[in-house]
């Protein structure tokens, strides 16, 4: 009994020491997302701080999305690696020069209307994609929320569920 015991823990150990060194979605993986979907939703003032992602969303939500919707297949080694992605604090500044075509704007009330998005967050496969936008307009003015994307053949397309609520001035 001890010996299963201690081998279910060594297990347990392994495994979660494999999924934490999976490696994180690298700066080209994350900005090839971003350069299609700001061609893709027509982003145009764009700040050059990035939201975290975070920012109106309860992490715990990443392990009850399956509950809401069974086709999307969120494992749990995929909410786990989820929520890995997203352990960064600090401001972060995206690279302009990755990017053509964007009017920039700094990330404050001064230089309305201004859309922010989230670095983007990836399943462990890379096939589910998520990004936080927010976009400002005035005092009482904007909107914004989780967009899910899956790639399906190739080819990134919006995933639209009613999991998180969306935000609206």
């Amino acid at each position: 009994m001890k010996i299963k015991a201690l081998t279910t823990l060594l297990l347990l150990i392994l495994c979660t020491n494999c999924l934490y060194s999976q490696s994180l979605p690298t700066k080209k993986e994350q900005y090839d997302f971003l350069k299609w979907y700001l061609v893709k939703n027509s982003v145009q003032a764009l700040s050059d701080t990035l939201k975290h992602f975070n920012y109106h969303v309860d992490l715990k939500d990443f392990f009850e999305i399956n509950s809401y919707d069974k086709q999307l297949k969120i494992s749990q080694q995929d909410s786990l690696y989820i929520i890995k992605q997203l352990n960064y604090t600090g401001k972060v500044l995206l690279d302009k020069e990755q990017f053509s075509d964007i009017d920039w704007k700094a990330g404050d009330v001064a230089n309305l209307p201004v859309t922010y998005i989230s670095l983007p967050v990836f399943s462990e496969d890379r096939t589910i994609a998520f990004i936080n936008r927010a976009f400002h307009c005035g005092a009482l003015c904007g909107h914004g929320g989780i967009e899910i994307y899956k790639k399906t053949d190739g080819k990134w397309k919006r995933y639209d569920i009613k999991f998180w609520t969306n935000w609206m001035n």
